[in-house]
């Protein structure tokens, strides 16, 4: 039973960007846009419109609307160290880590002590697997802003991915004194927690992180986790479903909702749940054994036969114990199926 680490690319909070309205403050991002559009209306050659309204793609994740605008800020205007972060940043939302570090390579070229660049830039390190360079990146980004709870989080993050608990766990505590609304810190904090052991302490954080986004999908599925470790099943089974509810495709919810399910001994909505989660990913080798298991014990020698071949199919090597076990069980329920009687002929 595993807890949801989503990849780590939460966008930053950039605050040093103007917007096209008169009030810095507006957050409806699509306010922003259709003003800077009507500005490029009036002046198509308005480097900074397509800039703001760039950002606002950004924000919204339309990321090819947002490289789109900032090509064109950077054909309109000087080099610029934030445009460059702001595109790499999109492209980094994208997968395109070849062109997202070249951005943030320029932006730090224009301005060496630009903090923010330095952390995005540690993200692209992160997600080509660099850990070192990572880390020192977002050590570069706090010397220049020690203040800054998101780099704060991200080096937290890089601690716990490179075993180090303790350095994580005191850089999850100042990220979220210095900003008690990070959704993030919460969530990653009671991960670290979680693999602890102290589950209490996990979900308190699950809560908080919740508290501040209702909608945090990966915090309800890990709380739902914790709740299951501690056969709170009810409470489980109802943080899936709330993830369900939020995304309709997320396979792991249906994975564990049919453990919670199983262990309360209702196998027919365990069975639907596993089902369900085989149908958004038929290459799941642990539902097919988990789903084998049921129908060996509750349900037809055919269909646990079955679903103990797909398990084999899909099996990882490294699943050794468990390929034997279905291995033996093929051949037992193989050898039952030769010696059931066929159909009567009159």
């Amino acid at each position: 039973m595993k807890l949801w680490k989503h990849t780590v690319l939460a966008l930053l909070v950039v605050s040093c960007l103007p917007a096209c309205s008169s009030r810095e403050e507006v957050k409806n991002y699509d306010l922003i846009i259709a003003g800077c559009s009507r500005t490029l209306e009036a002046n198509p050659k308005d480097g900074q419109a397509y800039r703001q309204r760039g950002y606002g793609y950004l924000r919204k994740r339309e990321w090819d609307r947002a490289i789109a605008d900032f090509n064109q800020a950077l054909e309109l205007i000087p080099p610029n160290a934030k445009v460059f972060n702001f595109r790499g940043a999109a492209y980094l939302w994208k997968g395109a880590m070849d062109q997202a570090m070249a951005d943030f390579n320029r932006s730090l070229d224009i301005d060496p002590k630009y903090a923010e660049a330095y952390t995005f830039r540690g993200i692209a390190f992160y997600q080509k697997g660099d850990l070192r360079r990572a880390l020192a990146d977002y050590q570069r980004a706090l010397e220049l802003n020690p203040k800054d709870a998101d780099a704060l989080f991200y080096r937290g993050h890089a601690h716990y991915e490179n075993g180090d608990q303790a350095r994580a766990l005191a850089d999850y505590n100042e990220s979220l004194r210095l900003n008690p609304k990070h959704r993030e810190a919460y969530n990653y904090r009671g991960l670290l927690y979680y693999h602890q052991g102290y589950w209490h302490w996990a979900i308190n954080d699950f809560n908080r992180a919740l508290g501040v986004s209702p909608e945090y999908a990966e915090a309800y599925y890990n709380r739902g986790v914790a709740y299951n470790r501690i056969w709170d099943l009810d409470r489980a089974i109802n943080d899936f479903s709330r993830v369900l509810e939020i995304d309709p495709r997320y396979e792991k919810a249906y994975q564990i909702r049919g453990l919670a399910y199983y262990r309360q001994r209702d196998f027919d909505r365990a069975l639907a749940d596993w089902n369900r989660a085989l149908e958004i990913n038929p290459q799941n080798s642990k539902v097919y054994y988990r789903k084998a298991e049921l129908l060996d014990k509750y349900g037809t020698n055919k269909e646990a036969l079955e679903a103990y071949q797909s398990f084999l199919k899909y099996a990882p090597k490294k699943a050794e114990g468990y390929i034997r076990q279905a291995q033996d069980r093929v051949k037992a329920l193989e050898i039952i199926r030769e010696n059931e009687p066929g159909p009567v002929a009159r």
